[in-house]
């Protein structure tokens, strides 16, 4: 996680406990987050005794700044109604980036509509509407981790929950270097096959696409 920048997107409401241990994690693992709302503003917590600055509002924020959206729960009814929130979420999805969602983060996913068969650890009460969106739900489970989805809910969990994070952002760190490492060697195999065409020594530089015309 070390080097890594997180979203981090609260409800209004949040569980202390949990926002607290998340971000002490992410802090002790050498990573960084923006804490972004609807607008530059104050995040206030369950108990009330924590009261969170927003240092980026969400029409401010670009997904390509960010490995990872956590979504810590609190109450999300007013982000489900935000088309930009929505939106950067979903962008999130295309851009095949880890989205972790814990407890109430969990039903801000269902507005974004790109649930359709995925697999969630979430409260049994969201279940009808998970299925409903095309998502199977599964309450008895600690921790689900597919596809850069983690999803979880439980207390006792939490830790559990956190070191999927931590997984789950190290192996898609290895697929993007084994990717990079491809692309160069078909790069390089690209330059070594422009070497045998004439045409080659004739121009500064030549386009692939001229191959395929």
């Amino acid at each position: 996680m070390s080097g890594k920048k997180i979203a981090l997107l609260p409800g209004e409401g949040f569980h202390d406990p949990v926002f607290q241990f998340l971000t002490q994690s992410i802090i002790q693992a050498g990573a960084d987050y923006d804490l972004l709302s609807q607008r530059e503003m104050i995040v206030q917590s369950g108990t009330g005794h924590h009261l969170l600055s927003s240092n980026k509002a969400i029409h401010d924020a670009y997904v390509s700044d960010y490995d990872l959206l956590l979504l810590p729960g609190g109450y999300m009814e007013p982000l489900s109604q935000d088309p930009e929130v929505l939106e950067f979420i979903a962008l999130f999805f295309d851009s095949e980036k880890v989205i972790a969602a814990f407890g109430d983060g969990i039903s801000l996913l269902l507005h974004t509509g790109e649930l359709k068969n995925r697999d969630l650890c979430a409260p049994a009460i969201y279940r009808a509407a998970l299925e409903e969106a095309g998502a199977r739900c599964y309450s008895q489970r600690k921790v689900i981790s597919k596809g850069g989805l983690i999803t979880g809910y439980r207390m006792e969990s939490l830790r559990s929950f956190y070191s999927k994070i931590q997984e789950t952002v190290k192996q898609k760190n290895i697929r993007e270097r084994l990717l990079l490492a491809r692309f160069e060697q078909m790069e390089q195999r690209f330059e070594t096959l422009l070497r045998r065409f004439p045409i080659y020594n004739n121009a500064a530089s030549v386009s692939p696409v001229y191959f395929f015309r």
